[in-house]
């Protein structure tokens, strides 16, 4: 499911493009409702989330949203953020 959601310009591009993203998506046995996504394109989803979901579509909306946190950057610019401040307060 996670695969036929990666945008296809990432999808097609050429291995040696720095633009790539190898998506992984795993499976973490934890109770917790949660589901994270790293720069890198790893993709965590908790099995107490996969209890509560009722179909594919749902599965997608969330591997979605993980996906949206690496292709725009979130996580890199959060990093980045936290350490302009931290120089900052240095």
């Amino acid at each position: 499911v996670g695969m036929r959601i990666v945008p296809k310009f990432l999808r097609f591009l050429p291995p040696e493009d720095p633009n790539k993203v190898l998506f992984r998506f795993y499976v973490l046995e934890d109770e917790t409702p949660n589901a994270v996504a790293f720069s890198d394109g790893s993709v965590f989803i908790h099995t107490g989330l996969l209890r509560r979901l009722e179909n594919e579509a749902q599965l997608a909306i969330i591997l979605g949203h993980e996906i949206a946190h690496v292709t725009n950057e979130h996580i890199y610019r959060r990093f980045k953020a936290q350490q302009d401040m931290a120089f900052w307060a240095g």
